[in-house]
């Protein structure tokens, strides 16, 4: 009997360890790898629903008029704003991500990058994110002043522009010019 026990006990200290080293894995990711999102070809109507809903239940003031995240001034990115401030609010719960089967988590490493290098939708795109946050990091003594190119400094401000409004796929267009990467950023076509 002291054996068929202490075999029982062995193999519930593995199945003990296995479930910690998972529980490790799972919760050891940082805050941010993760935003709740629009699935492809949710509608509009649904998308306000989800956003009445967390704008009834939380602070939406970021995307009032005057609010930081305010712009791009649609419907799609004030609610991809509110679901994933949301899901951020709520600790990245995958249960705060559905939203009846709309939404949905992803994880991924996501940039808005150039497509482009014409000179004037580079310089279209740097008035329109300057005209509307700091840019300061670009400007000579800026953290992202060098290299002192035309290029470098777009893809500077349609990242940052990306990065402040929280993931909207409608933060990254910029009339052609950008694009998401990876692919699963883009979330819609």
């Amino acid at each position: 009997i002291n054996a068929e026990y202490g075999v029982k006990i062995r193999n519930k200290m593995k199945t003990f360890l296995l479930f910690c080293i998972l529980l490790i894995a799972v919760l050891g990711k940082t805050k941010n790898d993760c935003h709740c999102y629009f699935k492809v070809n949710t509608s509009a109507a649904a998308m306000q629903a989800a956003l009445n809903y967390v704008c009834a239940n939380s602070n939406c003031s970021a995307i009032l008029s005057g609010g930081e995240c305010f712009y791009p001034d649609t419907i799609e990115s004030h609610a991809n704003w509110a679901i994933d401030s949301w899901f951020q609010g709520t600790g990245q719960l995958p249960t705060s991500c559905d939203f009846g089967g709309i939404a949905e988590v992803v994880c991924a490493d996501c940039h808005c990058v150039l497509l482009s290098n014409d000179s004037t939708r580079l310089k279209d795109a740097i008035n329109f994110v300057c005209g509307n946050m700091d840019c300061a990091p670009i400007y000579p003594g800026g953290s992202n002043y060098i290299p002192n190119t035309l290029e470098n400094h777009a893809a500077w401000a349609v990242e940052a522009w990306y990065q402040k409004h929280i993931w909207t796929f409608e933060a990254c267009q910029f009339n052609g010019l950008t694009t998401l990467v990876p692919e699963i950023c883009a979330g819609r076509p």
